[in-house]
Protein backbone atom coordinates (compact mmCIF):
# COMPACT_ATOMS: atom_id res chain seq x y z
CA UNK A 1 0.00 0.00 0.00
CA UNK A 2 1.35 3.53 -0.88
CA UNK A 3 2.22 6.09 1.54
CA UNK A 4 -0.62 8.43 0.41
CA UNK A 5 -3.04 5.60 0.34
CA UNK A 6 -2.64 4.85 4.38
CA UNK A 7 -2.85 8.69 5.28
CA UNK A 8 -6.36 8.20 3.71
CA UNK A 9 -6.94 4.89 5.42
CA UNK A 10 -6.01 6.59 8.53
CA UNK A 11 -7.90 10.01 8.07
CA UNK A 12 -11.01 7.38 7.87
CA UNK A 13 -10.76 5.34 10.27
CA UNK A 14 -10.28 8.92 12.65
CA UNK A 15 -13.11 10.05 11.05
CA UNK A 16 -15.43 6.98 11.57
CA UNK A 17 -13.87 7.08 15.33
CA UNK A 18 -15.08 10.76 15.99
CA UNK A 19 -19.02 9.74 14.55
CA UNK A 20 -19.09 6.50 16.56
CA UNK A 21 -20.65 6.12 19.96
CA UNK A 22 -19.57 4.32 22.52
CA UNK A 23 -22.01 2.49 24.22
CA UNK A 24 -21.97 2.99 28.15
CA UNK A 25 -21.39 -1.28 28.61
CA UNK A 26 -18.34 -0.42 26.21
CA UNK A 27 -17.00 1.90 28.75
CA UNK A 28 -15.31 -0.80 30.98
CA UNK A 29 -13.60 -2.33 28.27
CA UNK A 30 -11.48 0.33 27.08
CA UNK A 31 -7.87 -0.18 27.93
CA UNK A 32 -6.49 2.63 29.72
CA UNK A 33 -2.63 3.15 30.16
CA UNK A 34 -0.77 2.04 33.45
CA UNK A 35 0.64 4.90 35.37
CA UNK A 36 3.12 3.60 37.87
CA UNK A 37 1.40 4.75 41.65
CA UNK A 38 2.83 7.92 43.62
CA UNK A 39 3.72 6.03 46.48
CA UNK A 40 6.15 3.95 44.88
CA UNK A 41 8.42 7.27 44.73
CA UNK A 42 10.92 8.32 41.72
CA UNK A 43 12.55 5.38 39.85
CA UNK A 44 16.07 4.57 40.80
CA UNK A 45 17.55 5.43 37.03
CA UNK A 46 15.86 9.34 37.04
CA UNK A 47 17.15 10.00 40.98
CA UNK A 48 19.97 12.43 39.81
CA UNK A 49 18.21 13.10 36.29
CA UNK A 50 18.47 16.94 36.29
CA UNK A 51 16.64 18.52 33.53
CA UNK A 52 17.90 21.21 31.14
CA UNK A 53 16.62 24.88 31.40
CA UNK A 54 15.16 26.14 28.54
CA UNK A 55 17.34 28.25 26.46
CA UNK A 56 15.33 31.41 26.08
CA UNK A 57 16.92 34.40 23.47
CA UNK A 58 17.78 37.38 24.78
CA UNK A 59 15.59 39.70 23.27
CA UNK A 60 12.43 36.96 23.78
CA UNK A 61 13.32 36.87 27.67
CA UNK A 62 13.26 40.91 27.35
CA UNK A 63 9.65 40.75 25.83
CA UNK A 64 8.40 38.39 28.37
CA UNK A 65 9.94 40.80 31.00
CA UNK A 66 7.92 43.67 29.42
CA UNK A 67 4.84 41.77 28.91
CA UNK A 68 5.45 40.94 32.37
CA UNK A 69 5.78 44.49 33.86
CA UNK A 70 2.51 45.25 31.70
CA UNK A 71 0.55 43.14 33.33
CA UNK A 72 1.68 43.95 36.44
CA UNK A 73 0.99 47.48 36.25
CA UNK A 74 -2.29 47.21 34.85
CA UNK A 75 -3.26 44.79 37.75
CA UNK A 76 -2.18 47.40 40.56
CA UNK A 77 -4.21 50.20 38.19
CA UNK A 78 -7.12 47.61 38.40
CA UNK A 79 -6.62 47.19 42.27
CA UNK A 80 -6.21 51.08 42.68
CA UNK A 81 -9.56 51.43 40.84
CA UNK A 82 -11.45 49.31 42.87
CA UNK A 83 -10.16 50.72 45.94
CA UNK A 84 -11.23 53.92 44.80
CA UNK A 85 -14.70 52.50 44.06
CA UNK A 86 -15.00 50.66 47.61
CA UNK A 87 -14.15 54.00 49.19
CA UNK A 88 -16.84 56.20 46.72
CA UNK A 89 -19.11 53.09 47.99
CA UNK A 90 -18.43 53.45 51.09
CA UNK A 91 -18.74 57.54 51.31
CA UNK A 92 -22.23 57.15 49.74
CA UNK A 93 -23.37 54.64 52.16
CA UNK A 94 -22.27 56.64 54.44
CA UNK A 95 -24.16 59.78 53.06
CA UNK A 96 -27.29 57.45 53.07
CA UNK A 97 -27.28 56.26 56.57
CA UNK A 98 -26.65 60.09 57.63
CA UNK A 99 -29.69 60.69 55.24
CA UNK A 100 -31.51 57.41 56.82
CA UNK A 101 -31.28 59.45 60.17
CA UNK A 102 -33.78 61.95 58.51
CA UNK A 103 -36.02 59.62 57.01
CA UNK A 104 -35.86 57.61 60.74
CA UNK A 105 -37.40 60.86 62.41
CA UNK A 106 -40.06 61.92 59.62
CA UNK A 107 -40.95 57.51 59.81
CA UNK A 108 -41.04 58.23 64.00
CA UNK A 109 -43.36 60.95 63.46
CA UNK A 110 -45.59 59.07 61.03
CA UNK A 111 -45.81 56.35 63.22
CA UNK A 112 -47.28 58.60 65.71
CA UNK A 113 -49.64 60.02 63.85
CA UNK A 114 -50.62 56.70 62.71
CA UNK A 115 -50.75 55.66 66.94
CA UNK A 116 -52.91 58.56 67.46
CA UNK A 117 -55.16 57.90 64.79
CA UNK A 118 -55.35 53.87 65.67
CA UNK A 119 -56.45 55.27 69.59
CA UNK A 120 -58.99 57.71 68.14
CA UNK A 121 -60.53 54.79 65.90
CA UNK A 122 -60.86 52.48 69.15
CA UNK A 123 -62.05 54.76 70.79
CA UNK A 124 -64.81 55.42 68.41
CA UNK A 125 -65.12 51.32 67.52
CA UNK A 126 -65.74 50.84 71.63
CA UNK A 127 -68.59 53.46 71.25
CA UNK A 128 -70.32 51.64 68.20
CA UNK A 129 -69.59 48.39 69.54
CA UNK A 130 -71.18 49.45 73.43
CA UNK A 131 -73.98 50.54 71.09
CA UNK A 132 -74.21 47.80 69.07
CA UNK A 133 -74.23 45.60 72.24
CA UNK A 134 -77.44 47.63 74.33
CA UNK A 135 -79.35 47.64 70.81
CA UNK A 136 -78.85 43.85 71.13
CA UNK A 137 -79.50 43.22 74.46
CA UNK A 138 -82.82 45.51 74.29
CA UNK A 139 -83.72 42.85 70.65
CA UNK A 140 -83.02 39.84 72.93
CA UNK A 141 -84.96 41.49 76.09
CA UNK A 142 -87.86 42.49 74.09
CA UNK A 143 -87.85 38.73 72.05
CA UNK A 144 -87.99 36.95 75.21
CA UNK A 145 -91.03 39.12 76.43
CA UNK A 146 -92.95 37.90 73.12
CA UNK A 147 -91.76 34.64 73.52
CA UNK A 148 -93.14 34.60 77.46
CA UNK A 149 -96.47 36.03 76.18
CA UNK A 150 -97.15 33.70 73.08
CA UNK A 151 -96.17 31.06 76.18
CA UNK A 152 -98.68 32.73 78.20
CA UNK A 153 -101.01 32.74 75.28
CA UNK A 154 -100.86 29.35 74.43
CA UNK A 155 -101.47 27.93 77.88
CA UNK A 156 -104.19 30.07 78.52
CA UNK A 157 -105.54 28.56 75.08
CA UNK A 158 -104.61 24.91 76.26
CA UNK A 159 -105.95 25.52 79.58
CA UNK A 160 -109.93 26.47 77.78
CA UNK A 161 -109.41 23.55 75.56
CA UNK A 162 -108.58 21.29 78.59
CA UNK A 163 -112.08 23.42 80.83
CA UNK A 164 -113.77 22.67 77.35
CA UNK A 165 -113.35 19.30 77.33
CA UNK A 166 -113.93 18.57 80.98
CA UNK A 167 -117.49 20.23 80.50
CA UNK A 168 -118.32 18.26 77.06
CA UNK A 169 -120.11 15.15 77.11
CA UNK A 170 -116.91 13.32 75.84
CA UNK A 171 -115.38 13.49 78.98
CA UNK A 172 -115.67 10.25 81.36
CA UNK A 173 -114.25 9.51 84.73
Amino acid sequence: MSLMRQGLVIEKLVAGLHRQRFAPAAAPNLVVRWRKPISLGTAPSKLFRVPQRPQIPEDELKEIRRLFKNYNTQMKSIRAWFAEELKRQEAVTAAAVAGATGEEAEFQRCLQINEEWNKKVAAERQVRLAAEKAKLTDKILTDLEQDELQKSKRMAEIQQMVEREKVSSSYCC
